[in-house]
């Protein structure tokens, strides 16, 4: 499962929207992108998720690789998300 957006906050004093990425570990990432971005915003999103991903993929080479089993921590944190993403945003 990619990183994936649970929480967007438009913040008016700032001109900022904040965008809360999760990745399937639970580790998250706050995106603040300014209005004046709005053209480039998915592009923005995409490239964060891409970045999470590839660092998710590498926890995971490297776990198995050295013996760890983070099936467990995947399952939870997968759920955890599943919930943020069905909650209001």
């Amino acid at each position: 499962m990619p990183a994936e957006i649970v929480q967007t906050t438009l913040l008016p004093a700032r001109m900022q929207e904040c965008v809360v990425l999760m990745d399937d570990y639970g580790s998250t990432h706050r995106l603040y992108i300014n209005v004046a971005q709005a053209p480039s915003r998915d592009s923005i999103i995409a490239a964060e998720q891409a970045a999470m991903n590839g660092r998710q993929t590498q926890l995971e080479a490297y776990a198995t690789a050295n013996g760890h089993d983070l099936s467990g921590l995947k399952l939870a944190n997968v759920a955890a998300k599943q919930a943020k993403l069905k909650g209001p945003k």
